[in-house]
C-alpha cells in the first residue's frame, strides 16, 4: 500500500450569491486504488485552501461561506473533484456575483506495484 496525494485546483467565475456555483477539476492517479473489505475504493477528498470574493460590490461584509466537495468518479485512475461554492452577503436577498478558487486535496491508498 502506498498513500498518494495530489492537489486539484478548481476555479469559479460569475458565481451567484443566491444559488451558488459548481466548479470541477480533474486528476490522474499513478496507480490502481486499493479496495477495502467492503469492496469500496480507499480514496477521499479534503479542502486544502480557498479564496472567495465578491465581484460587485468589491467590498462587503461576508455573511456565510459554504464549500462542499465531492468525488463523483470514486476510485477511478482518472477522476474528477467537484465543488459547490456559495458566498452569501450579510444582508439576505442580494443577487451579487462572486469569484474564487478552491484547492482540493485528493488522498488515495494505491495498490503496491500498480
Amino acid at each position: 500500500m502506498a498513500l498518494y496525494m495530489t492537489e486539484v485546483p478548481i476555479y469559479v467565475d460569475n458565481g451567484s450569491c443566491i444559488d451558488g456555483e459548481i466548479g470541477s477539476g480533474t486528476f490522474t492517479l499513478p496507480g490502481k486504488v486499493r479496495l477495502d473489505d467492503d469492496n469500496q475504493p480507499v480514496i477521499n477528498v479534503a479542502l486544502k485552501s480557498f479564496v472567495l470574493e465578491y465581484e460587485r460590490p468589491l467590498e462587503y461584509g461576508v455573511g456565510h461561506e459554504h464549500i462542499k466537495l465531492d468525488l463523483p468518479t470514486g476510485g477511478k485512475k482518472n477522476g474528477m473533484v467537484s465543488a459547490k461554492l456559495q458566498l452569501r452577503p450579510a444582508s439576505p436577498g442580494r443577487d451579487w456575483l462572486f469569484k474564487g478558487s478552491v484547492t482540493a486535496l485528493v488522498i488515495a491508498d494505491l495498490v503496491d506495484g500498480s
